[in-house]
């Protein structure tokens, strides 16, 4: 449940985000969707390790089932979640960095 909170709650800012440009800066409102999207798409990776899907489908059951019951799938869509991440994280890095040095100048 909480996964499609946060997968709502990052639509609505995307959504927010592409209509209002609030950044004084193109490349601020750019980046800011950049990071959205990847918040996105980390929260739709979770689903795959969630069983809440299955319990929404059959509320009356307590049986435990997997949305991927296969270990290596998972783990390489975990994999996978890292790397977004990486990216996430180093494409902020770069910019970061870019404008500190642009500052400094």
């Amino acid at each position: 449940m909480q996964f499609m909170i946060i997968t709502f709650a990052t639509s609505i800012q995307v959504i927010y985000i592409g209509l209002s440009s609030p950044f004084e800066f193109k490349w601020m409102n750019r980046l800011e969707l950049f990071n959205e999207y990847m918040v996105l798409t980390c929260c739709t990776f979770l689903f795959v390790y969630s069983d809440g899907l299955l319990l929404i489908k059959n509320p009356g059951f307590p049986e435990f089932d997997e949305a991927l019951p296969d270990m290596e799938a998972k783990f390489q869509v975990g994999w996978y979640n890292i790397g977004v991440m990486c990216i996430l994280v180093f494409i902020n890095l770069c910019v970061m960095l870019t404008a500190q040095v642009k500052e400094v100048y």
